[in-house]
């Protein structure tokens, strides 16, 4: 998916690529070796590069992972299976319970989904597996496997291409068994091959097919092997179209097979399109040609000059609603959204890449970089594929280890006996004066050795994603604004990615495509409550509400100090001295005291360098001093500092506040009234106070909420994804996984407070960790109210379906063991999942926006919530709209 020229573009030119590279295959060898491809899909090191005879073994399958993975969650589940058992608890009943009812409160609307009814005839499908491979022609392994999974997106790809055209060859000879209806076969390219009809394998369990030195001659992909083989085995597994008799409330009994079919079906015209469509995994294929759906190129724009540039790619997945007829009905949905994900970009030459990375201070014109830069590019350019151009037209493709200090006028490699620089070798053995010799070189582990590869002779292999610790904040923040688009827009994105996927006229479908209305509930606003009585109703559409005077209840600060902070050597584009920081306390402090806090001018009140040394120094002496708070008034262009000051809070335990300079400075000079306003509703907060309440319109529910119920909300924060570099190589993540919970479990109701613990990296179960959470809550809890909570109320995230079953029976059942420790055993339980990783969209209904004067806008209203039609037909769910969208679309929450 090639970025070159203007945003409109085709993302790939693939069709001379392809060319261009099948015409290269005949200059590879086995071992991976790719044609440049042109400036389009490239197609570099086609036929998978499976383990090629030039090329070192890897050290580590990405496979390895996968499996060490599940080994470490078998282990977690036997530990907690021998700890339930010690403690005489039984394991927990797998069956979520019984759908409720739709609810009732609420103004009846109606909205816009994007989820699309399948319908289908009552058939049975057969499922086989399939292990494609071939013998190459040249020296190098034996047999290289095709259907072998890889996490090199490219590499994934080029499997799939050669798979592709093996399996149609195999179709055209093999039509005894394969039949005359090639779309009644459902290949995904790999491993997995869906049929409508038994195969014939004359009463044996597997057949192989092979394809021989003469028939491979005919495809150019085919061309470097002497034979081709495709091994296809019976799976015990059918699956009976239209039947959803399976779908149980039990998370134990997930049957995934109906899913599997659907997928891979809507699938195959992607599969099927390769100069259309990009399958990496994952159920996203990307557009190599957008515009031919009515893509603009502000969907996918260029993120940096010949580094990244952001692809619009097509997400689906099979979900099981109720469908049109409500409740006690099951039916088949495909979810269809717009994806948008960053790659690299293929045009220019790695040093070109390299220096639109390390941006213009850091690279000269002769290529040197800044050593300082060195390790950065290391982690933006490791893991990635790259084809080095050799002088002579020959080609080869690496993947790269990193990046070298040692430059090609620098390094010195030995050449029959003689130590001579990189820059000389070329010189010698190409007659290649080579541009920039003073360029770091880039380095490639094979064949246990390290080489090193002048930039300007490597580019940039198709296909292959950015991760997302590879992008700076510059693209990042480009990358959020092409993605948080209007709904409009959003829900054309949506109708443009079906017609892409061909869901309506693909032979393979017969029908497909029946968009879902389904019935939402408008829910009536709270009543916002602040002190002496005062109280603020919440406007239905916005969501908004002024406060009032009062906080409900105002904190006391008994002591605090406020430091200004400047740049070094940066000049503030604000001028901001000893007068202006007056009229900030000024300002700051009559805002406290309006609303009811009590305070007094600052203990003290200085200027700090910015040094990490003095700001520590500064908070522990105002700890000393018996100071209950301290505030900062930090430049903008410092940035090094606050996460100190949030550590020096933990360990002084001060509570600090942290303000960047041109908020003070618009106060100071411009009296922003409701910029002041919300800096102290952050500092009532922090210091113990409660800006406001709130009072449902339903008073039954109001009750429960007052009445002896304590809510914990549980968050999940994992560290950054590893990249595929560290993955294929068994890396483990070093920074833990954080988990944050805040409670009721002060003596008022609305009064919240919390913590964090660490727990393993990427671990959603919390086998123990929900035990202990709760336990110290309630403990909490009687502490402040004198009596056990009658209803404990538990809201986390960081759970998929998948988990569902786990986690009711093992979590529940400690938690459960948890509350009886605290005497609270007859506490009634309740366990809300929030997931915002779904890919439901909701829309206002047009006929609805045009009513309320907003046809432009299709955002759903804040209190929308949706609880029937598009929910789960065996299991309570229920999508929430909590708020007003600020800029664009949003996620909506799915709570089961």
């Amino acid at each position: 998916m090639d970025r070159s020229g203007s945003n409109n573009q085709p993302l790939g030119q693939r069709g001379q690529g392809r060319m261009a590279a099948l015409d290269a295959d005949k200059q590879r060898s086995a071992g991976g070796r790719g044609g440049r491809g042109g400036r389009g899909r490239g197609r570099g090191g086609g036929r998978g590069r499976g383990r090629g005879g030039n090329r070192g073994p890897r050290r580590t399958s990405p496979g390895t992972t996968t499996s060490a993975e599940k080994r470490r969650k078998t282990q977690k589940l036997e530990e907690i299976k021998k700890e339930m058992e010690s403690l005489g608890l039984e394991v927990g009943d797998p069956h979520l319970e019984s759908k409720a009812d739709p609810g009732e409160v609420g103004e009846k609307i109606r909205v816009l989904t994007n989820v699309y009814g399948i319908k289908m005839e009552e058939k049975t499908v057969y499922r086989y597996d399939i292990t494609i491979s071939a013998v190459p022609k040249k020296k190098g392994p034996a047999r290289i496997e095709f259907t072998k999974r890889t996490k090199d997106d490219c590499v994934v790809v080029d499997r799939r291409d050669f798979c592709r055209v093996a399996f149609d060859f195999f179709f055209e000879k093999e039509k005894a068994v394969f039949g005359d209806n090639r779309y009644t076969l459902y290949y995904d390219l790999q491993s997995i091959l869906y049929t409508l009809f038994q195969l014939s394998f004359e009463g044996k369990d597997e057949q192989k097919f092979q394809l021989n030195k003469e028939e491979c001659e005919r495809h150019k992909l085919l061309q470097d092997f002497n034979r081709v083989e495709m091994l296809v085995r019976k799976v015990n597994k059918q699956v009976e179209l239209a039947d959803l008799s399976f779908l149980t409330n039990d998370m134990s009994k997930q049957n995934h097979s109906l899913a599997q079919f659907i997928e891979l079906a809507t699938s195959q015209h992607p599969l099927q399109t390769p100069n259309e469509h990009v399958i990496l995994g994952g159920g996203t294929s990307y557009l190599i040609t957008p515009d031919m759906y009515d893509f603009v190129p502000e969907d996918g724009p260029e993120l940096s000059a010949h580094n990244k540039y952001l692809a619009i790619g097509i997400h689906k997945s099979v979900r099981y609603v109720e469908g049109p007829a409500g409740r006690n009905s099951k039916k088949v949905g495909l979810v269809v959204e717009s994806k948008k994900t960053p790659f690299h970009n293929t045009d220019g030459t790695l040093l070109d890449k390299t220096a639109s990375i390390v941006g213009p201070n850091a690279i000269r014109d002769d290529g040197s970089v800044d050593r300082g830069a060195i390790a950065y590019l290391n982690q933006q350019l490791k893991g990635l594929h790259v084809i080095v151009h050799y002088p002579n037209g020959r080609s080869r493709e690496v993947l790269l280890s990193g990046v070298s200090q040692a430059t090609a006028a620098t390094h010195v490699i030995d050449v029959q006996g003689e130590r001579v620089s990189v820059q000389e070798y070329f010189k010698r053995k190409y007659t290649q004066k080579l541009s920039y010799p003073d360029a770091p070189l880039a380095t490639a582990f094979e064949k246990g050795q390290t080489n090193y590869y002048p930039m300007e002779l490597c580019s940039i292999r198709d296909n292959q994603r950015a991760q997302l610790s590879q992008l700076n904040a510059r693209e990042v923040a480009a990358m959020i604004k092409a993605s948080a688009v209007p709904p409009t827009n959003l829900k054309r994105q949506i109708e443009s990615s079906v017609h892409a996927l061909n869901l309506k006229e693909s032979e393979y479908l017969k029908e497909a495509g029946i968009q879902i209305f389904a019935k939402g509930r408008r829910l009536p606003p709270p009543t916002i409550l602040f002190g002496r009585e005062s109280e603020s109703m919440v406007d239905k559409d916005s969501g908004k509400w002024h406060v009032r005077d009062a906080f409900y209840l105002p904190a006391t600060i008994e002591k605090w100090a406020i430091y200004l902070i400047p740049a070094a050597r940066t000049r503030e584009k604000y001028r901001f001295g000893e007068n202006e920081m007056n009229d900030f306390i000024r300002a700051y402090i009559n805002c406290c005291k309006q609303h009811g806090m009590i305070i007094n001018g600052p203990a003290d009140k200085q200027m700090l360098q910015p040094n990490p040394d003095d700001v520590d120094k500064c908070i522990g002496i105002c700890k000393d001093n018996n100071c209950d708070f301290v505030f900062f008034v930090t430049s903008d262009a410092v940035t090094n500092l606050h996460n100190l000051i949030k550590g020096c809070e933990r360990k002084y335990e001060i509570v600090t506040q942290d303000l960047k300079l041109s908020n003070a400075a618009e106060i100071a000079m411009r009296g922003k009234q409701e910029t002041v306003l919300n800096i102290v509703c952050k500092t009532n907060e922090k210091m113990g106070g409660i800006n406001y309440t709130i009072k449902l319109a339903d008073q039954g529910i109001h009750n429960l909420i007052e009445d002896g119920t304590l809510f914990i909300g549980l968050g999940i924060s994992h560290p950054g994804a590893l990249g595929n570099y560290e993955r294929a190589r068994g890396a483990a993540p070093n920074v833990p996984s954080v988990i944050g919970y805040a409670a009721n479990m002060k003596k008022h109701s609305f009064d919240f407070v919390g913590d964090y613990l660490f727990d393993e990296a990427r671990r959603d179960e919390k086998y123990t960790t929900l035990a202990h959470i709760t336990k110290t809550c309630v403990t909490r809890y009687q502490n402040s109210r004198g009596d056990a909570p009658k209803r404990l109320i538990l809201f986390r995230n960081g759970m998929s379906e998948g988990q569902f079953a786990t986690a009711k029976q093992y979590e529940i059942p400690m938690v459960r063991l948890a509350l009886q420790e605290c005497s609270a055993s007859s506490c009634k339980l309740t366990v809300l999942v929030s997931q915002k990783t779904h890919n439901i969209r909701l829309f206002a209904h047009e006929e609805l926006s045009k009513s309320t004067g907003s046809s432009k806008n299709l955002n759903i209203k804040p209190g929308t919530v949706v609880d029937e039609q598009v929910t789960h037909p065996e299991h309570s769910e229920f999508y929430l709209n909590c708020h007003s969208a600020i800029q664009a679309d949003f996620f909506l929450q799915v709570i089961t």
